[in-house]
């Protein structure tokens, strides 16, 4: 077992595939696919392929057990597929009040799931069993994060996006007139 050393933690370099993907993806939306972005969206995938391997022994450690690698694999394709699914198909999905719904979920999902989700997974398990602890850690964080999502992020964005974007334009408009020709 580990002695929750900060090394022992996956690092941002684990997630950094699906950040790549990420950031690929909206710049398909935004300028067009081309086959640059084609194929570096395929090496996030790829890549993303042998991070998620890398994790089984940290899952062992910290849960005591692991999905296979056959498992995890198939997970991320299927995690993989439905993201460049929703690329796809992008202007047949209309963005309901229930698709920005879900959507506005998923960033405090993110920052919940890895620390308080194991913590209160490793809480829960012994009392109630791995599926029950599941199911409730699951239906605790998606409550969570649309609390955070509805009653914190929604109310600030515009005051804070009108109090961030006037000096980020300015120190823009700064770096663009002393770029060097």
């Amino acid at each position: 077992m580990s002695d929750g050393a900060w090394s022992d933690r996956p690092q941002i370099t684990q997630y950094a595939p699906y950040f790549a993907g990420g950031i690929l993806a909206q710049h398909i939306v935004a300028k067009g696919s081309s086959i640059e972005a084609l194929v570096l969206l395929g090496a996030a995938f790829l890549l993303s392929c042998r991070e998620v391997a890398s994790g089984v022994g940290w899952m062992q450690a910290h849960f005591g057990f692991s999905p296979s690698l056959a498992q995890l694999l198939a997970a991320n394709v299927v995690v993989c597929g439905l993201f460049g699914g929703a690329l796809l198909l992008r202007r047949r999905i209309a963005p309901t009040p229930l698709v920005l719904m879900l959507g506005g979920l998923t960033y405090p999902l993110y920052l919940l799931h890895q620390e308080v989700g194991t913590l209160w997974l490793n809480a829960l398990s012994p009392a109630v069993g791995r599926w029950v602890a599941l199911a409730l850690v699951l239906a605790a964080l998606l409550s969570a994060s649309f609390v955070i999502s509805f009653f914190i992020e929604k109310p600030i964005r515009k005051p804070l996006i009108s109090l961030l974007l006037p000096p980020l334009n300015m120190m823009a408009s700064k770096l663009r007139r002393h770029r060097p020709a």
